[in-house]
């Protein structure tokens, strides 16, 4: 499925390349604030998606329960959106949540 919606590179994706990732589709996950053993997976878990050229970003989020971080990704993804649209990016008019 993911590749239906998420262009193929034939490199892995640098996501500090801002010709690679201007107007790629981005797979934000919020997480809880990282203690050492997850910041590894979290750092594992990111680079393996670069390297099938998926544009991942993880973001820490001071929440007490999964469903408020959940909830939290409309605001995350909307201000997401406008940034890249800022920087002449296609307006956004729709997210996926899964």
């Amino acid at each position: 499925m993911w590749k239906h919606w998420l262009p193929s590179l034939n490199a892995p994706l640098d996501p500090t390349n801002e010709k690679q990732t201007h107007g790629l589709p981005m797979l934000l996950v919020l997480t809880p604030p990282p203690n050492p053993t997850e910041e590894a997976r979290t750092r594992e878990a990111v680079e393996e998606a670069q390297s099938l050229g998926m544009y991942v970003e993880m973001r820490a989020r001071e929440a007490d329960r999964f469903e408020t971080r959940y909830f939290a990704l409309v605001e995350e993804l909307y201000k997401e959106a406008v940034r890249r649209e800022s920087q002449g990016g296609d307006k956004v008019e729709w997210f996926v949540f899964a």
